[in-house]
């Protein structure tokens, strides 16, 4: 090809004729170094670099009024409850968020109303594009990618399940093309998708595959065999290369000592702030006496809601954000168990040695202190 123009035009006529032997061995030179430079950069694409987030990302749930229909402006009002509990970071429309119960449409307003959330106050989202269909994922992907997304996370098709790793990496990879400048995560969950490999298997395909904006794996499957093994395996691949990030807050001081530091979770949507105290807590004593307390607040709804409804959505409400009812086949909770949960709510946070434990007093207690709370 032509020698490369940086700022001017080579006229032989003003050196006197032809170039001499030095010359064309410099200009030489110059084109194999600036070709090498051009096929390295095409070549590596540019790797993008991981979130790296050390902290809390809330898997955020999505709001909906009695109908069923999006309530999207109360998604300011969920920004405002994070805010006080210095929660910066969300996903959006994961398993917390209904995503595959949503349709596309939907998804696609959703990231729009976190956009304009996002541009007010400052807080950041990852957008799941995980779907059945690889097209859905396609549109999801470029439209996250188009509306201010920090990073994209993927599930796996649920009922036409990927049955190798080369076939999850290939929708994966697919995923990734369409947003090449974000980092993507895999969202590893198969109690949900069914779809069961071992995690350093997966980093490994897709070093295989030279997938440059590939970031790492929000690890929710941390209840199956040989997961810890697996996540502790998956932190020192390469030496850290990719960024793991735990999808079960309730293992956090588990997490924390192999070595996790970020984690998506759908309790953050109403304790980021008592998680936030499990995170940063430095005594190991002391963290586990905390991680305790948050355990018991998660099996408080746990324990109360009955079979298929949502228990996470009834806890918001209980902290003061109606974010609603959830999508069909769950159920939303009945009125007089809501106020059971509140109850609950409120004598776990006037105990000593569970919400008492944190200062200042978490936000869920001050909304189930209010009246008219559910």
């Amino acid at each position: 090809g032509n020698p490369i123009n940086c700022g001017g035009s080579w006229d032989q006529s003003r050196g006197g004729g032809s170039l001499s032997h030095h010359q064309r061995l410099m200009a030489l030179i110059t084109k194999v170094f600036w070709a090498s430079v051009g096929a390295a950069v095409l070549g590596s694409g540019m790797a993008v670099e991981p979130l790296r987030l050390n902290g809390l990302i809330a898997a955020v749930m999505t709001p909906m009024h009695r109908d069923g229909s999006l309530n999207l402006p109360m998604v300011s009002e969920q920004a405002r409850y994070f805010q006080a509990t210095n929660i910066s970071h969300v996903f959006v429309a994961g398993t917390t968020g209904e995503s595959v119960s949503l349709t596309v449409p939907e998804r696609l307003k959703l990231t729009e109303a976190w956009e304009r959330v996002g541009n007010e106050t400052g807080i950041r989202y990852i957008v799941h594009v995980g779907a059945e269909s690889i097209n859905d994922v396609i549109t999801l992907a470029k439209h996250a990618d188009a509306h201010g997304a920090e990073a994209l996370g993927i599930m796996p098709s649920v009922f036409f399940k990927p049955e190798t790793i080369e076939a999850l990496g290939a929708w994966i990879e697919t995923a990734a093309a369409q947003a090449p400048d974000l980092p993507l995560y895999y969202y590893h969950i198969p109690s949900q998708t069914g779809v069961e490999f071992d995690m350093l298997d997966l980093l490994t395909e897709m070093d295989r595959r030279g997938v440059n904006n590939f970031a790492g794996v929000k690890y929710t499957g941390l209840y199956e065999t040989r997961a810890f093994p697996d996540l502790m395996r998956c932190n020192a691949y390469k030496n850290g290369a990719y960024d793991i990030l735990s999808g079960r807050e309730e293992v956090m001081a588990e997490a924390l000592a192999v070595g996790t530091v970020g984690f998506i979770g759908s309790q953050f949507n109403f304790a980021g702030d008592i998680y936030w105290a499990v995170h940063n807590e430095n005594d190991m004593s002391r963290r586990n006496q905390l991680q305790l307390a948050a355990i018991e607040l998660l099996y408080l709804w746990l324990d109360t809601a009955p079979a298929a409804t949502d228990g996470n959505k009834a806890m918001m409400e209980v902290a003061g954000v109606p974010v609603g009812p959830p999508r069909a086949p769950k159920l939303p909770m009945p009125t007089d168990v809501k106020v059971q949960l509140r109850a609950k709510v409120q004598t776990w946070c006037e105990d000593p040695t569970l919400g008492g434990l944190f200062d200042p007093v978490p936000q869920i207690c001050v909304g189930a202190s209010r009246a008219g709370a559910v």
